[in-house]
């Protein structure tokens, strides 16, 4: 397949372009060249800011195109328009984040919502609102030709997140480790790599639409001790309740 990243040299985006360059695709980059930019010399490399000029893009035909770096509706739409044509497929990598009640995560599960969106900037505290807006601008632009996956929390080589990291380090460290809440509650993230190869997949058939994505669940008990065993740490686990670390917040 004609491939196409929008970014492709970071964490999720990375994963993806060493997916599909191991599959023997053609790849082509559209990145701003500030991260890893000696990264896959045998694929294409278009240097530009997406969310200034998208010349670049138009009029090539790919095949499909991975997006794995779009917060706002007007980058996703200039996009979207810039690769229009009746053969492309648009894999949108979109967030969890996007359900308004943490108890209803099905597909159709209610959505957090911007009034703006259309013209808002990116915050944390509108994050999953605009991913719900880049998710519909796409399926107006592109009707029918866009799926839109939803992962939980991704994990894995080059993440630059700190929420997973912060457990391996510190668990690595050994002695007293500090556990929040029930030992029992459930734990789900998903590694980039199975992420990638999941898209990559998916990425040849005809399913649209959103999807979440994650692995499976399990005792946040088990994801800690999973990790002291990896590490070979010696760290022992104090549990201590989620009212009393609110109280200390």
């Amino acid at each position: 397949m004609r491939v196409l990243l929008l970014g492709g040299t970071g964490f999720i985006g990375r994963a993806i372009t060493e997916r599909c360059l191991a599959e023997g695709h053609q790849v082509t980059l559209f990145h701003r060249g500030l991260s890893r930019p000696g990264a896959f010399p045998e694929a294409e490399h278009l240097v530009g800011d997406r969310t200034v000029d998208v010349a670049p893009l138009v009029g090539r035909p790919f095949d499909v195109c991975f997006d794995s770096s779009a917060y706002e509706v007007p980058v996703v739409r200039a996009s979207a328009r810039a690769l229009r044509h009746p053969g492309l497929r648009y894999i949108f990598v979109s967030s969890i984040s996007v359900y308004a009640d943490i108890t209803q995560f099905g597909e159709d599960g209610p959505l957090q919502r911007d009034p703006d969106a259309e013209h808002a900037t990116l915050t944390d505290a509108n994050y999953g609102a605009l991913k719900v807006a880049c998710e519909e601008a796409l399926a107006e632009e592109l009707d029918g030709r866009v799926l839109c996956a939803r992962p939980g929390l991704v994990v894995g080589p080059h993440d630059y997140d700190e929420r997973f990291r912060y457990w391996l380090t510190r668990i690595a460290r050994g002695g007293v480790v500090l556990a929040p809440g029930d030992p029992d509650a459930p734990a789900q993230c998903i590694d980039a790599r199975d992420l990638a190869a999941w898209l990559l997949h998916v990425a040849g058939s005809d399913v649209t639409g959103p999807i979440n994505v994650t692995g499976a669940a399990m005792p946040l008990r088990v994801l800690l001790e999973t990790i002291r065993e990896v590490v070979g740490s010696d760290a022992r686990f104090r549990w201590v309740p989620d009212e009393v670390l609110l109280a200390h917040a």
